[in-house]
């Protein structure tokens, strides 16, 4: 075998993405957050580069772009949150109403 041949997992990965770029939904949902995303940095770049252009102080950029991407922290914590009891209640549902559990 060659080293330089590609591996059937290598050659599957291209595909198995092209398959899901096909979906428009996905398609529209990949592009919107690859647009906020870019936006997202964009935004940062902006702070930093105003921050700096005001004071002259690369703390005060750092402390703008903590401020601005601090609020981010507990809003993931408390989704993460959420996803995880929504993620329980199908599992929890039967045992609310009185059923027993299923036997894995």
């Amino acid at each position: 075998m060659s080293s330089v041949a590609p591996t059937t997992a290598a050659l599957a990965v291209p595909s198995a993405f092209t398959s899901i770029l096909r979906e428009s939904a996905y398609r529209r949902l990949w592009c919107s957050g690859l647009c906020v995303n870019g936006a997202r940095w964009m935004d940062l770049v902006l702070l930093g580069w105003l921050a700096f252009q005001l004071t002259d102080s690369p703390f005060m950029v750092g402390l703008a772009a903590f401020a601005r991407s601090a609020p981010l922290i507990p809003a993931a914590m408390a989704i993460n949150g959420m996803a995880t009891l929504l993620a329980m209640l199908p599992a929890a549902w039967p045992l609310a109403r009185g059923s027993r559990p299923p036997n894995y």
